[in-house]
């Protein structure tokens, strides 16, 4: 397995895990939103929404991309520490 297939399968899992953890806040948001004040203050509830829902977009953007996140990251890292490691 090259290092862009290893960089694209963590990025995969890593945005998978994200958005998969993330379900259990999305019901607990909701649940606190219909509760209204009885639960917690509404200002509360909404950026508990807000911040579940920018959690899950960040986790499915990091599956969508992670094929040139791990382009960029096999494409620099060869080229700059090949010369400094070998020996003269």
């Amino acid at each position: 397995m090259s290092q862009r297939q290893l960089a694209s399968v963590l990025f995969a899992v890593l945005g998978a895990f994200i958005a998969i953890t993330s379900v259990p806040q999305i019901v607990l948001s909701i649940g606190i939103l219909a509760a209204g004040d009885q639960a917690a203050p509404v200002a509360y509830a909404i950026t508990f929404v807000i911040g579940t829902i920018i959690s899950v977009i960040l986790g499915i953007v990091l599956v969508l991309i992670r094929v040139r996140l791990a382009e960029r990251l096999s494409q620099a890292t060869p080229r700059r520490w090949l010369h400094r490691t070998r020996k003269r």
